[in-house]
Order: structure tokens, then C-alpha cells, then sequence
């Protein structure tokens, strides 16, 4: 996945891509979406590259504050994949998104209903 910053964490760096539609600086409502588990033809390696273009639009057609980043043992993540870890991600990739943009409310998209199942886990 293309990156423009780090989520970075209890010794974790998960690249992230966040897009903020250009020459607004008001808090915004703000998006992360999150990629599914690997599986087939899309493994670990792949996940969330074609995201950054989606997070772009996102940003400059809604006007939201958008962001993907890959969990812990996909893409250029570090560390190794378990449940857990893709909770502590999605929580530190929230708490990440409130940093830095401020919003006015935050939603998650998830493909493949990955964090519904890790929101509920917590």
C-alpha cells in the first residue's frame, strides 16, 4: 500500500494513508477503512493496496478526513498477525485518526466485516 505516514505504537508501525479534502482545515467528519482478512489470491502481502485512490476520493468528493492502513502482519506492517493485535491495531488506528484530524464524528468500512468482528471482541 502507498503510505504517507506511520501508526506507530507498543514497539508496532502500521503505514497508513490519510487524505484530508484540500483547503479545509475545520475538523471534518472522518472515515478509516479497514481491509479483510488475507485469503486466496489477495494474501497478506496485498492487502489494502488499491485503498489509497478510494481514500482520495472519499476525502475530495465527501469531504471527509479518510484514512487505510494495513493491520500488524499485512503489507509493510510490523509484527505478526493475531486477533488480538488486529484489536490493539484498529483501537490505535482510531485514537491515530482523532489525533491528528480532530473529527466531528468517526466511522469505520470494513471489508468483509473485519471490524465489526474485532469491535465486538473488545
Amino acid at each position: 500500500m502507498i503510505s504517507n505516514g506511520t501508526i506507530a505504537f507498543d514497539n508496532v508501525e502500521l503505514p497508513r494513508y490519510l487524505a484530508k479534502p484540500s483547503g479545509r482545515d475545520e475538523p471534518l467528519p472522518a472515515l478509516i477503512m479497514c481491509h479483510s482478512f488475507p485469503f486466496g489470491p489477495i494474501d497478506a502481502r496485498h492487502s489494502a493496496n488499491t485503498f489509497p485512490e478510494l481514500i482520495d476520493r472519499m476525502a475530495n468528493e465527501l469531504g471527509f478526513a479518510a484514512m487505510s492502513f494495513t493491520f500488524r502482519g499485512c503489507g509493510e506492517s510490523s509484527g505478526d498477525f493475531s486477533l488480538q493485535g488486529w484489536v490493539d491495531d484498529l483501537r490505535a488506528a482510531i485514537d491515530h485518526m482523532i489525533e491528528h484530524t480532530q473529527p466531528t464524528g468517526l466511522w469505520l468500512v470494513e471489508y468483509r466485516r473485519v471490524s465489526c468482528h474485532l469491535c465486538r471482541s473488545r
